[in-house]
């Protein structure tokens, strides 16, 4: 076999198992970075996968674009073609792909996924129960109800009060601007905080726990984003005057690092003019805001509700 460097980002720095899998799929199917890249996000958007879920999401990519596995004894034609972590293109006989391998033969070695071929792959969606306490709520956005590695998805979803494909979106506009492929990278967060108009600040004190954090910024106000153990970001938002975390687990034994607020002014903008849609009342606008009320003009009439009780059964759009 002949070896042929080809990539379709030269843009990408990163070395990446999953993205040399995206750019293999990409070379078969004669498709530029972006059309490979919006289909990686289609699979997160399906499956609800972590986007650091890499040998997940692998999977379901070569499910939704139709390659299983096929002996690879003495084939000819077009695969998908994996050595160790490493994946490239196969076509009549040469390979195509970013990594030199150390050797190209014998064909054995190399593991295959051919295009049309049946595949079965079962994808469990993991079940968690609610085990809510008086400083975590238990909230878990996954459209699948999976508790996997999208804590930054999740994180950013209750605090903008979008569901978690529209945080993902966010993401992935971020990510593909800045030719990241693993949208959990930090800098891809931050810049998405940015964005929104949240600001970064040090971590208050090297002991506290994420429970001893929640306390000292009682003084607060609007939604905090922190960041907690080991690559981890967690949303704290304020009901009844105190912070509780918001996350599919509970996290307020861990360390609390760096954390994130709202500018002052977007805080002194509240909730003003968002489009609230309960399932009862329909939709209706915020058009006035006193702490912890709002006034809402819904179709039939105007109703003066709890801010608390508004974030936990509406619906709130920007």
């Amino acid at each position: 076999m002949k070896y042929i460097y080809k990539t379709i980002c030269p843009k990408i720095k990163e070395e990446s198992s999953f993205f040399e899998c995206l750019n293999a799929i990409g070379i078969l199917e004669n498709c530029k970075w972006k059309t490979m890249f919006d289909s990686y996000i289609d699979v997160l958007h399906k499956y609800g996968n972590g986007p650091s879920e890499d040998e997940k999401n692998k999977k379901c990519l070569l499910k939704e674009m139709g390659y299983s596995f096929h002996d690879p004894k003495d084939y000819k034609g077009y695969a998908l073609l994996k050595r160790g972590s490493h994946y490239y293109a196969f076509i009549h006989g040469i390979l195509y792909g970013i990594i030199n391998p150390e050797y190209l033969d014998p064909f054995e070695e190399y593991e295959m996924y051919i295009k049309d071929f049946h595949y079965d792959y079962q994808y469990n969606i993991l079940k968690h129960e609610n085990t809510s306490t008086s400083t975590f709520q238990y909230s878990n956005p996954n459209p699948n109800g999976n508790l996997s590695e999208d804590c930054s998805i999740r994180a950013i979803s209750h605090s903008l009060n979008i569901n978690w494909h529209e945080a993902l979106d966010q993401i992935a506009i971020v990510a593909y601007k800045m030719n990241r492929i693993h949208l959990n990278h930090i800098e891809v967060i931050e810049k998405v905080l940015e964005i929104n108009h949240f600001i970064k600040h040090k971590p208050l004190a090297n002991v506290l726990n994420v429970y001893q954090f929640s306390k000292k910024i009682k003084d607060l106000q609007g939604p905090v984003l922190l960041y907690t153990g080991k690559n981890h970001i967690t949303c704290l938002k304020k009901i009844n005057g105190e912070y509780k975390i918001y996350d599919a687990w509970d996290c307020s034994r861990e360390r609390a690092y760096a954390y994130f607020t709202l500018e002052k002014e977007e805080m002194e903008k509240g909730y003003l003019d968002r489009i609230v849609i309960h399932p009862v009342y329909k939709e209706g606008i915020i058009y006035k805001q006193e702490g912890n009320k709002v006034y809402v003009s819904f179709e039939d009439q105007d109703r003066i509700l709890g801010l608390s009780w508004v974030l936990e059964h509406c619906d709130i759009i920007k």
